[in-house]
This record gives structure tokens, sequence and C-alpha cells, in this order.
């Protein structure tokens, strides 16, 4: 089938690296360039969604961690509540457990449903190639 359509391109239309505005440096490792606002891991008392949350190591050998969710109604001591993991958005390229956007979502998710989230996170790509993040994750 190659060469039956030698006026199609097969170059990419759009540079990832330019687009996500992530700089290659000569040492292996990356620059991301995108805005992502991140949000300690402590209730802010302002927000109507206000939870307890905290930042635990996962693998130290990773540089690993996760950030845990808690509701702001405490249980009864012989109730459980639901545990439900989140795997933040990102591409396994971009984000991690405390950007504001993948923060703010589980708080709001662990309030409403009164549910404990855990955001684990992973090793980013291009610097961590895949299967990496899938390990991490797990």
């Amino acid at each position: 089938m190659a060469g039956q359509h030698p006026d199609l391109d097969l170059a990419p239309v759009v540079d990832a690296y330019g687009y996500l505005k992530i700089v290659l440096n000569p040492d292996g490792t990356v620059t991301r360039g995108l805005d992502d606002p991140t949000t300690p891991a402590v209730p802010d008392p302002d927000h109507p969604f206000a939870v307890r949350t905290k930042a635990v190591p996962l693998n130290p050998t990773h540089n690993t961690w996760a950030r845990i969710y808690v509701p702001p109604s405490s249980p009864t001591p012989d109730q459980k509540l639901p545990l439900i993991v989140y795997y933040h958005g990102g591409g396994f390229v971009l984000m991690s457990p405390s950007s504001a956007i993948n923060h703010n979502f589980c708080s709001l998710m662990a309030a409403s449903l009164s549910a404990v989230f855990v955001s684990p996170g992973y090793c980013l790509a291009p610097e961590h190639r895949l299967p990496v993040a899938y390990d991490d994750a797990v």
C-alpha cells in the first residue's frame, strides 16, 4: 500500500511539544511551560466544600505520593466510608494530584459523595516512558 498516495503528507500537523509548551532539555529532563496552579494539602475554610487533605509518600524510589481527601462530615465510629481512587488526567504528561483543577474536583466529590478520595501521583512522560506511570499508579 505504500506509495499509492504520494501526495499525502504524513508529517505531524501540530508540534506536540510546542502545543503543550514542553521544552526538552539537553540532560534528558523537560521543562513544562503550561500554567498549572497547585493547591497545598490543607483545608480551605473559605471553600464551601472544605475537606481534610493530606499528602502521603507512596514510593520514595520514584518520588511518588498520593493526596487523600476526607469529607467534612465525620462518620460515626461504626460507619465505613466508600473509597474512590482518582487517577488525574493530563495524558501521563501533565498535572498532579496537587493541580488546582484536580484538587478542587476531588474535594468537591469527597464532600458531595461523603467518600474518601485518594489521588495517586505518578512519574510523567516523556522523561519517564510508559509503562512507568501505570506501574506507579498501581
